[in-house]
């Protein structure tokens, strides 16, 4: 009888046990899912306007969304995030994560930049102000998008007065601006900037970028020579961000060619700076090819995850200690024999679980609980072996 075939299965069997014990005695352990680990589970759905229908490459839209998503939750530092379709809408979750009202502000963000030049600036006490065809005291997501070549009103940033159902949102000042004359595509690179009184953001353009701006800002400079509005609007999704005029040393016809500089929002230096920073970074990325809309952001607890967890593993264990005891029970040695096979599935199978955790792999409930039942069918074919 030929035993070589046996011994070789034997000693592979025997080479994975001891790998898969020696990966678990060095302290790796599975990577846990978002329902046993804790973190943030977010649902987003595509905006349309009203009527619109969903255009042709809608599919390689998505997709793209998805790609700029995935690089910006990298760029945060978020380890094994999950991020894929479930129809038109994108699933996002991150075990793990904490920072709940950053990664919603970052994740989300549609991040279009504009540069457009202003030919009027009315604050709320100018006259006209009221007239402007824009009203800047209602969400952003209910004004009408401006077209790019149409020239028209845009408003700054509001203010939000009170908290809750009490809440009052103030209008900012209102830009009348022109057609678009460079855009958030030409960017090459984006950083914050320490400067005494905060932080900024610095944008790079490429070569067909430095040159829409120089064009642009030496038009303007032409525009301050003769003691007219010389201002640059900055517009982020939207909203202007920033209006600033043409320093003395931009030189007309030729403009500024080393890049812009965004300045966003006020308060603290430590606001400033991760605000300079989440901006530097959807810009880093690149802005999202379509605008999206949270339908569910949750937070889910890690305490929770472990207690699941736990129970779990309680049942698991006790079921096991009770078909032990039955085994040994009712079949003696052979019983003693299943397990030991158990102990070799075991330590296989949770061995592989943390292997794959390289590859992203990911232990859950469901999956805790598929392994308690393959525990069973297990014990089964044991017994029937």
């Amino acid at each position: 009888m030929n035993r070589r075939p046996l011994v070789v299965r034997l000693a592979l069997i025997l080479a994975l046990v001891v790998a898969g014990a020696g990966l678990l005695a060095s302290g790796a352990r599975p990577l846990l899912g978002l329902d046993l680990r804790g973190g943030i589970s977010a649902v987003y759905e595509p905006v349309l306007a009203d009527g619109e229908e969903p255009s042709a490459d809608f599919e390689e839209v998505l997709d793209r969304t998805i790609e700029v998503i995935r690089a910006r939750v990298d760029s945060l530092g978020v380890a094994e995030p999950d991020i894929t379709r479930s129809g038109t809408d994108v699933v996002v979750q991150l075990p793990g994560a904490t920072d709940a009202e950053r990664l919603r502000a970052v994740i989300g963000r549609t991040a279009q930049l504009e540069f457009r030049p202003v030919f009027q600036v009315l604050d709320p006490s100018s006259p006209g102000y009221a007239e402007a065809d824009v009203d800047c005291a209602v969400p952003l997501a209910e004004r009408a998008a401006l077209p790019a070549e149409e020239v028209g009103f845009l408003c700054g940033p509001t203010t939000v007065i009170g908290e809750g159902e009490d809440a009052v949102l103030l209008g900012g000042a209102k830009y009348l601006v022109g057609a678009i004359a460079l855009t958030g595509e030409r960017i090459e690179d984006a950083f914050p900037v320490e400067q005494s009184g905060g932080f900024t953001t610095s944008v790079a353009f490429d070569a067909t970028g430095d040159a829409e701006f120089a064009a642009i800002t030496g038009q303007l400079a032409c525009l301050r020579d003769s003691s007219q509005t010389a201002l640059l609007a900055i517009v982020l999704d939207g909203v202007v961000e920033s209006a600033p005029s043409m320093n003395p040393d931009v030189i007309c016809g030729i403009g500024l060619t080393d890049g812009a500089v965004i300045t966003t929002g006020a308060g603290d230096r430590d606001s400033q700076q991760q605000a300079a920073s989440d901006l530097a970074l959807v810009l880093r990325t690149g802005a999202l090819p379509i605008t999206l809309e949270a339908s569910t952001f949750e937070e889910v607890s890690a305490t929770l995850g472990a207690d699941s967890l736990r129970a779990g593993l309680t049942a698991g264990l006790i079921g096991l200690a009770l078909v032990g005891l039955w085994l040994v029970l009712a079949y003696r040695w052979l019983g003693v024999t299943t397990l030991l096979s158990l102990g070799v599935f075991g330590v296989l199978v949770v061995g592989a679980v943390t292997a794959l955790s390289g590859l992203g792999f990911a232990l859950t409930l469901a999956g805790v609980a598929g392994i308690i039942v393959a525990v069973g069918i297990t014990a089964d074919s044991s017994i029937l072996l």
